[in-house]
């Protein structure tokens, strides 16, 4: 099997591009008129699918934690392969830098979801109605998120290790920078997912997300909805 069809490959290519595509579809969609909002929907739909996986994720990360107190962080199967699939992909422009495909592999993922939440917030302002609370407090968050990982990504290309508010910039003796990372982490997404799933639920019994009437590509007619 090439380098290029591995399976580490394929899934670190994968996430790159799903995060690419979730991206585009966000900025051509927000664009459109009223009535063809499915494309928003399926963009804030799978950034939350996606952030649920990544959170059982960072779940059976601090799991493991319980069990293995000293032992290095752990990523589970298909994170480990994406990671390597990424580090591979950047070995042709840098070297030396090990964990930089797991940097990025959060990095595109903590990306994903906030294209989500880009896609909720547009759903509601295509309906006339002002986001939630929970929304808002959400993308606060998760924007936040985001910088702290392009933070540790950029650390790691320039410094040669991640320096952030997880790892204690550098300060932080290292028998704790693991334990410290891994608590912090699960902590900011056990927060976001919970502030998202909130939001969506409010938005949608209130029936503000903006879903009304849906113009799919494939039909003609507008087949009227509720959310």
């Amino acid at each position: 099997m090439t380098e290029w069809m591995s399976p580490a490959t394929v899934s670190g290519i994968g996430v790159a591009l799903l995060a690419a595509a979730l991206t585009a579809a966000l900025v051509f969609s927000g664009r459109g008129s009223r009535g063809h909002e499915w494309p928003l929907a399926a963009v804030a739909l799978g950034g939350l699918a996606f952030q649920c996986v990544h959170f059982v994720e960072h779940g059976l990360q601090l799991g493991y934690w319980f069990r293995n107190m000293d032992a290095a962080p752990w990523l589970t199967p298909w994170a480990a392969t994406a990671a390597d699939g990424l580090t591979w992909g950047c070995s042709w422009v840098v070297t030396g830098k090990p964990s930089i495909g797991v940097e990025l592999l959060h990095l595109l993922g903590n990306g994903i979801f906030l294209a989500g939440l880009a896609g909720t917030w547009l759903l509601a302002r295509k309906a006339g109605t002002a986001p939630t609370r929970s929304l808002k407090a959400v993308m606060w968050l998760q924007s936040a998120h985001v910088a702290e990982h392009v933070l540790l990504t950029v650390t790691v290309l320039s410094a040669g290790r991640a320096l952030g508010f997880s790892t204690g910039f550098g300060a932080m003796p290292d028998a704790w920078v693991a334990t410290y990372r891994i608590w912090f982490h699960f902590t900011v997404n056990l927060g976001a997912t919970a502030l998202a799933l909130l939001a969506v639920t409010q938005m949608a019994k209130g029936g503000t997300l903006g879903i009304g009437q849906w113009q799919l590509p494939w039909r003609n007619d507008t087949a009227t909805r509720t959310a």
